[in-house]
């Protein structure tokens, strides 16, 4: 009974952890970039670049199924979006959130 106790806990602790591993850091926002089927290489290493150019930060990135990026960008950067959203490589940029399915 105690070894069962243990491992709820540890899977339970395990996935609290989890879910804030890529929280943005005060003064930042978290963002999903998902970039067109055909991106190339060398633009695909160009927005990482560009992140880094920006201040951002590379959280994670996507390359199965689709093509992306997982980035911490700074607030107050209104522009900094739009700046992203027109870069021919980008297919969109939105808040990375939580989605519900039911209310």
């Amino acid at each position: 009974m105690r070894s069962i106790i243990s491992i709820i806990t540890t899977v339970a602790l395990t996935a609290l952890l989890s879910l804030n591993a890529y929280a943005a850091k005060a003064g930042y926002t978290d963002f999903i970039m998902v970039f067109n089927r055909d991106i190339s290489d060398s633009d695909f290493k160009k927005a990482q670049d560009d992140v880094l150019a920006a201040n951002g930060v590379i959280n994670h990135k996507y390359t199965a199924g689709l093509k992306g990026l997982s980035v911490s960008l700074p607030d107050n950067k209104d522009g900094l979006v739009n700046t992203f959203e027109a870069k021919d490589y980008v297919k969109f940029i939105e808040t990375d959130q939580t989605v519900h399915t039911q209310n």
